[in-house]
């Protein structure tokens, strides 16, 4: 779609062929369900920036979501599923949640339904407690400034006291969008204050 800017693919399973080839020509940013399920606040940057959430529930292991039609035996757990739907609610630009497919009929069909159910409770409790930061300022925000040794230059971090979101500061492009506040961790304001810079932040600063 000429629409779509972006896309973040969390609790991708690299066992599927079909979906790596798609990782390759498609997808900009991509989170392992390893990676989520050692870190869930890793997710939160991306989902925070993101306009609409498309929630497969064939990324659910079949245990957790058995009328699954992949029946798939590995996947995220219906806890980890929720937590992703709250973050979604909790997010500043997230308009639409779209949840499917799954099989109709039988016992299996009402687990699943009572999963999906479970799954738009959350976020609709992330949505009641959402803090937006209305106007996103960086006179409004505290600024943090991190000088990268290895490769000599300075990063600012920027926390809403507010809402105690992070963003860091686009490194200086010569066009119209220059200087723009990225979502970002608190962890990932820790690590590259120990010059331990992560990927993501450091692919901002090579391009």
């Amino acid at each position: 779609s000429v629409y779509l800017k972006e896309i973040h693919l969390i609790g991708f399973q690299r066992q599927h062929p079909k979906m790596n080839n798609i990782v390759l020509q498609d997808i900009l940013h991509v989170i392992r369900v390893g990676e989520f399920r050692q870190k869930q606040s890793v997710a939160e940057p991306f989902i925070r920036r993101s306009d609409l959430m498309y929630f497969d529930l064939n990324s659910i292991r079949n245990s957790d979501a058995p009328a699954n039609d992949r029946k798939n035996p590995c996947g995220l757990f219906s806890e980890e599923a929720c937590a992703l739907s709250r973050m979604g609610g909790l997010g500043d630009k997230l308009k639409t949640l779209v949840i499917s497919p799954w099989m109709e009929g039988g016992i299996n069909c009402q687990i699943q339904s009572s999963l999906v159910a479970q799954i738009i409770w959350y976020f609709l409790e992330g949505y009641h407690l959402r803090k937006l930061d209305t106007q996103i300022s960086k006179d409004s925000l505290t600024k943090y400034s991190v000088e990268l040794k290895d490769v000599d230059y300075v990063i600012c971090f920027y926390k809403s006291e507010h809402s105690g979101k992070w963003w860091f500061e686009e490194p200086i492009i010569d066009n119209e969008f220059s200087n723009q506040l990225i979502p970002c961790t608190y962890e990932e304001y820790c690590s590259t204050a120990q010059n331990q810079i992560p990927n993501r932040i450091l692919e901002f600063i090579q391009s």
